[in-house]
């Protein structure tokens, strides 16, 4: 899969929406993302994140339905 390969790529990246894609694991380079501060998430079926998703400077994280769970979840506002 693309995205476990390349995603450190995109160091400059703010915000990013996952939907459909299957994903079971973030890849570990998603730590490398140090500007990211929205996520959206959309019928995806993560069950690990790596130790570097909890460095990121995530301000929201958006949950969207999945067969698993059906209601929408605002998981996470930073507030300062």
């Amino acid at each position: 899969m693309v995205i476990e390969n390349s995603i450190e790529l995109f160091h400059n990246l703010k915000a990013l929406t996952l939907i459909d894609n299957r994903l079971k694991a973030f890849p570990s380079g998603i730590g490398a993302l140090k500007k990211l501060e929205n996520l959206y998430l959309s019928e995806e079926q993560l069950d690990l994140l790596p130790g570097s998703f909890y460095e990121l400077p995530l301000k929201n994280i958006w949950l969207e339905p999945t067969r698993r769970s059906p209601t929408p979840i605002h998981l996470y506002t930073f507030t300062p």
